[in-house]
């Protein structure tokens, strides 16, 4: 038994420093850790971390919280941002710098005697959106794919399961974020390929548009990505101008939700005040020809801004009102309509701040004030603008006479409000390139004077332009469908989803368009909607309605419609369709349910762990892609991979082999000699087709488990030092994993979210056994979180901050393995001490050669080195 011993907790101080250190010379480490600590302290993502993974479908948060905390580690400490748009840039520095001198290294990966090798596995795969079948491929069996984690690829025999994808390499970013690929109808050996999405909050930065002119090997980028300096810039967002009386300093305001928009054109008119100044009722003052100010509250702002155009004004400006709360502030808010028609409202309406209204207030009470309201930018004041084009939504590819005209829907995100930093600014919308490639015109595609921020573009068979709308940064100009004239020189809104969010479209043959679309209606947050020739009263379709009871008949994407939202028609045939969220379903008439029948539309053909009779295929579907010539195959993109069917989703099964897209946050190695002269198995599941699967040990000296991005713990073994298969020893997430470093103890600890499933499996018996260490319902410590293993004494050290309070569990007691204590919790000590003032990043354990015990060195995310001695 091995008991944990009095801990002493030393603090040692240590100088961070990096290169951006320089420019601020000046400021000392104190300050600059000071600084750092004040914004990890009001990190955007305080108030996410703890959310289980339900919740986070509800708020809309990509189902991933790793991201957030690597936001928080990359953070640069005296700007509080990851300074990512510095990313490409420098990659390019460095492929440029190795090409003008070429040199050994003893960097890995640099030279060719220190090649990085590929170790799989070959039979996992990763999220992916993007396929496209090669044109110049008689065979039909060539196939490209790219993974939104990082990676272009081909295989040329997608037929067959154990054909082996290769990723493309030739001047294209290995770790590229693929979001679509098309090919040039009059040239089928030009590539394009788009990258990084808007709607995953910042999950998926990509770095523009790039071409091939020889069929995929080779590529240069045509369009967007980072600027040549990418220099960040605060948004002085929109403002007044006070022209009566001179000189008076301008005034910030945010355009409201409804009401006719501002453009650039200004509208420069006398202000004056209203009486009553809330505008709660009919207004008896003169203000027509005028803008309105009024006073916030007491009633809704539809009814405020109704009020006043009713009595003949030509503008409204709110602005706020002190309502005695503590945590009142005098920022700017979007105003919405409340239950007044925004039909009803057709003058433009903006909210300024108190300070601001009084301002005016006492102006107005001086003599006639004139002002002046224009929109400048689509972006709010105060928030972090990074210029460059970084999501490419979709690209389509058009036949314009002969000539190709190339279209990319590109998008705008933040990372969820985190500084309010905004990738994009005012850099998105629609783009249309008539010459390649070499120039590009954005085509105004504007709701309520504002640019749409487009997700989903569609040509149709009579080659109009298709175009639906994802929610901007601001959460407006969502569920919107455009059809685009003859030359796609203009659009015309054709329909509006109720409360619509994200929305993507289909359209067929016979130019039925289809609608699937995320709204905020909290009883039917999927529509799915039906429109013969372009109609402007859609129907209602049938949801499907999944097996799976876990998931609800009114949402089959289970809460994830702003993730996982896909339709595809047959090219030839136009009543069969494919939809996805968690699972794949098929319909073969249209969506339609026959008249006087109650028997669902849509036949479900998949299952996420191949359950209540389906085949397997995994979770969260994002694209998928028809042959042309022959609609029986298809083929899906999900966060597991591709599934490939060659009968119409009859049958299904994976295509993953050495398609290395799947994302490990850890890899633990067992030391070499560990398994010399023993032999056990382990048992798992093969994620190529969701069977149990054994893996045997006897006597192999490479053997390593890592945690995976929705693909469980992987574990491997082999000889070859090559690229060999794995089992999922776990499911779900993976997380911190840790191999036994102590030969004659052989282990290893796997890892679910936070604390809430540590294991050991035990491979000094055979079969291996599985040992629970712990296992709790919330959400202690990171949603991955950090471990770090004592293997000469058997202790598992975990972060454990809970409630703001930073803390690490030690447990203790089990390495053992005593068959009684299979199924319990392992006993748990709680380390506290005042010098840990952050929350835990990194830990290691250092076994003392001259000692009777260990080191725990602890790094926290506010900068410190803390050494726990006599661990």
């Amino acid at each position: 038994m091995k008991r944990i011993k009095y801990i002493t907790i030393l603090l040692i101080f240590t100088s961070i420093t990096a290169l951006f250190f320089d420019k601020n010379s000046e400021i000392t480490i104190d300050e600059k850790r000071e600084i750092h600590k004040s914004f990890l302290d009001n990190s955007p993502f305080n108030d996410y971390k703890k959310l289980s993974k339900s919740e986070r479908r509800a708020m809309e948060l990509p189902p991933n919280a790793y991201y957030q905390k690597m936001w928080e580690l990359s953070m640069n400490p005296l700007t509080g941002r990851p300074e990512v748009e510095y990313l490409f840039r420098t990659r390019k520095a460095l492929v440029d710098a190795e090409k003008m001198a070429p040199r050994l290294s003893a960097v890995p990966g640099e030279n060719e005697q220190m090649q990085w090798i590929q170790r799989g596995p070959y039979n996992v795969g990763g999220r992916t959106k993007a396929m496209m079948f090669d044109p110049n491929d008689n065979t039909n069996e060539t196939v490209f794919a790219g993974g939104v984690s990082g990676g272009l690829f081909k295989n040329t025999n997608i037929s067959d399961p154990n054909n082996p994808w290769k990723l493309v390499t030739q001047n294209i970013p290995q770790n590229i974020a693929v979001s679509s690929i098309v090919y040039d109808p009059n040239n089928t050996k030009v590539f394009y390929v788009g990258t990084g999405e808007s709607y995953t909050a910042g999950d998926a930065l990509g770095n523009g548009l790039w071409k091939s002119e020889d069929g995929g090997d080779t590529w240069f980028k045509v369009f967007g990505g980072d600027t040549e300096n990418p220099t960040t810039f605060i948004s002085e967002g929109n403002k007044i101008d006070i022209k009566k009386p001179a000189d008076q300093r301008s005034i910030d305001f945010l355009s409201a939700s409804f009401g006719k928009a501002l453009t650039e054109n200004p509208l420069e008119k006398v202000v004056d005040l209203v009486s009553p100044q809330n505008a709660c009722t009919s207004i008896t003052s003169n203000i027509s020809g005028k803008i309105a100010l009024i006073e916030r509250g007491d009633c809704e702002f539809g009814v405020k801004v109704l009020n006043v155009q009713n009595a003949g004004a030509v503008g409204a400006i709110v602005y706020n009102k002190n309502n005695g709360e503590a945590d009142w502030n005098d920022g700017l808010i979007r105003m919405g309509v409340g239950a007044t028609d925004p039909n009803d409202v057709n003058i433009p309406a903006v909210f300024i701040r108190r300070v601001d209204g009084l301002r005016l207030k006492n102006l107005i009470n001086q003599g006639e004030t004139i002002i002046s309201m224009k929109k400048t930018t689509n972006v709010a004041s105060g928030n972090t603008v990074v210029p460059g084009t970084y999501y490419i939504n979709d690209v389509v590819t058009r036949n314009d006479g002969g000539n190709t005209q190339i279209f990319i829907a590109a998008g705008t995100s933040l990372y969820r409000d985190a500084a309010n930093t905004v990738f994009g600014g005012d850099d998105y919308g629609l783009f249309v390139s008539s010459d390649d490639g070499t120039t590009w015109t954005r085509i105004n595609v504007e709701f309520d004077g504002k640019l749409v921020q487009p997700i989903d573009l569609e040509l149709g068979p009579d080659n109009k332009l298709w175009l639906s709308t994802t929610r901007d940064t601001g959460g407006l100009g969502g569920g919107l469908v455009y059809l685009s004239n003859d030359d796609i020189s203009s659009f015309e809104l054709k329909y509006q989803v109720e409360e619509g969010r994200r929305t993507e479209i289909e359209v067929t043959k016979n130019n039925i368009l289809y609608i699937l679309a995320a709204t905020g209606q909290g009883g039917s947050p999927v529509v799915i909607q039906k429109a013969a020739n372009g109609a402007l009263d859609p129907s209602n379709l049938s949801l499907p309605d999944d097996k799976d009871t876990g998931i609800s008949t009114n949402d089959f994407t289970r809460g994830q419609s702003f993730y996982d939202l896909v339709i595809e028609a047959n090219p030839i045939n136009p009543n069969q369709l494919f939809v996805g969220g968690i699972n794949i379903f098929k319909t073969t008439s249209g969506g339609e349910t026959a008249q006087g029948s109650t028997t669902n539309p849509w036949d479900q053909i998949s299952h996420w762990y191949g359950g209540f009779q389906e085949p397997y295929s995994h979770a969260d579907q994002h694209g998928a892609v028809f042959l042309e010539s022959d609609p029986n195959v298809v083929l899906f993109g999900n966060d597991g991979g591709i599934t490939f069917t060659n009968d119409g989703g009859a049958s299904i099964s994976t295509r993953n082999y050495n398609f290395h897209t799947s994302q490990y946050y850890t890899v633990s190695v067992a030391p070499r000699d560990m398994f010399i002269g023993h032999s056990t198995s382990i048992g798992g599941r093969d994620r190529s087709n969701n069977t149990g699967r054994n893996k045997s040990i006897s006597g192999e000296t490479d053997v390593f488990v890592g945690g995976l991005q929705d693909n469980g713990n992987m574990f491997q073994v082999d000889n070859g030092n090559m690229s060999t298969s794995a089992i999922d020893v776990s499911g779900g997430d993976g997380a911190a994993s840790m191999f036994s470093q102590n030969i004659n103890n052989k282990y290893f600890v796997q890892n679910y979210v936070y604390n809430r499933s540590i294991e050991v499996w035990n491979l000094n018996t055979s079969p291996a056994t599985n040992f629970q260490i712990n296992s709790e319902n919330v959400s202690n410590g990171d949603f991955i979180n950090v471990q770090a293993l004592d293997s000469k004494y058997g202790v598992i050290y975990s972060n454990y901050e809970s409630g703001g309070q930073n803390q690490v569990a030690a447990f203790v007691n089990w390495d053992d393995f005593k068959a009684a204590d299979q199924n319990t919790n392992a006993s748990k000590v709680i380390l506290r001490n005042g010098a840990l003032s952050s929350n835990v990043s990194a830990m290691t354990v250092y076994n003392n050669s001259d000692s009777s015990s260990s080191t725990l060195y602890i790094g926290t995310e506010g900068g410190q080195l803390l050494k726990v001695e006599d661990a």
